[in-house]
């Protein structure tokens, strides 16, 4: 019998080995077949899951989910959650990491948090598997730079593959508002926030590219000293560049006049410049002000105003963001 960590205990084990853990795919199909949540055999996989907190490994919460075929196979502990799935799997679908104890892949983890996440908050996993960073709640910032997981190109093709598996059709969605290449939890929450449908009580702006690269002229390199810049948010047709600042890392006087020098660079190259600092991102009155007077304005789109239903649908999507 194997053991299969699935849906959110997957998802905490991917955010604490990166990709440097994917390696040793293997077809998924066979090991779920051969999966169980008995505790004989959660005891005989080499990890202790159902131990005291103190015991486990740090990125592993209970109640544990464990992927299971078929409900004859399951062991209704009081601390794991089991998912039936009597699907097939597609090949390269888990991760063998122990002798009998898998994972599901970032890709299927995906799928399988489908059936349970908004899509509003899938898009944001999906751009943390996308991006340069990973959750990591363990540690006191909460989240740490790592290198992408999966692209949006992998996940929409594994997704796509999946049949009519549970989660495959709000994780379609999902990939159809999410970005790639977001490097903070705070730049995914502007770019949700600025991209989500207004149906879903976004303000469903065109999708601009994340952390791009603009050369600069040679004068401007001696200035920056530099080759180039990265932005957080490019509009590319409307040269309109959106930077997040949170003052954590903006803070000191060398620093914001290196900021300042850059955006002069950038607005001399024709490029708009639109500063978001964490006060106005986490305020939806300030954040509203700002996309209808100015980031609207310069898209050419015409934002309508705030009424009191999309006020709390905006408070909700704020929260359900923020987890």
């Amino acid at each position: 019998m194997t053991i299969l960590l699935s849906h959110n205990t997957a998802r905490r084990y991917w955010e604490f080995v990166g990709a440097a853990g994917k390696r040793g795919l293997v077809d998924g199909d066979p090991v779920l077949r051969a999966a169980s949540s008995r505790r004989t055999a959660i005891e005989r996989c080499g990890a202790n899951l159902l131990g005291d907190c103190d015991e486990r490994p740090i990125w592993l919460e209970q109640p544990v989910d464990l992927m299971v075929p078929s409900g004859d196979v399951r062991g209704r502990l009081r601390s794991v959650n089991e998912h039936v799935c009597s699907s097939r799997l597609p090949h390269s679908s888990v991760c063998r990491i122990g002798s009998d104890l898998y994972v599901t892949s970032p890709e299927l983890t995906f799928v399988n948090l489908g059936r349970s996440m908004k899509t509003s908050t899938l898009s944001a996993y999906a751009m943390e598997l996308c991006g340069g960073y990973a959750m990591t709640p363990w540690t006191q910032r909460g989240f740490e730079l790592r290198a992408p997981l999966s692209t949006s190109e992998e996940l929409g093709c594994f997704t796509r593959g999946c049949g009519g598996m549970h989660g495959c059709k709000r994780a379609l969605e999902a990939l159809r508002i999410a970005g790639e290449g977001s490097r903070s939890p705070a730049e995914t929450l502007l770019y949700l926030l600025l991209c989500i449908p207004r149906s879903m009580f976004g303000y469903g702006l065109p999708k601009p590219l994340l952390n791009r690269r603009i050369d600069i002229s040679r004068d401007a390199q001696m200035r920056l000293r530099t080759e180039y810049v990265v932005v957080d948010l490019l509009f590319e047709d409307e040269r309109l560049v959106v930077e997040y600042d949170s003052r954590s890392f903006h803070n000191s006087p060398v620093k914001l006049d290196h900021d300042d020098d850059r955006r002069e660079v950038l607005q001399d190259m024709g490029y708009e410049v639109v500063v978001v600092r964490a006060e106005r991102l986490s305020n939806y009155r300030w954040f509203d002000d700002l996309v209808r007077f100015t980031i609207g304005k310069r898209l050419g789109i015409d934002v309508p105003p705030m009424d009191s239903r999309f006020v709390r649908g905006v408070q909700n999507l704020r929260d359900d963001l923020r987890g």
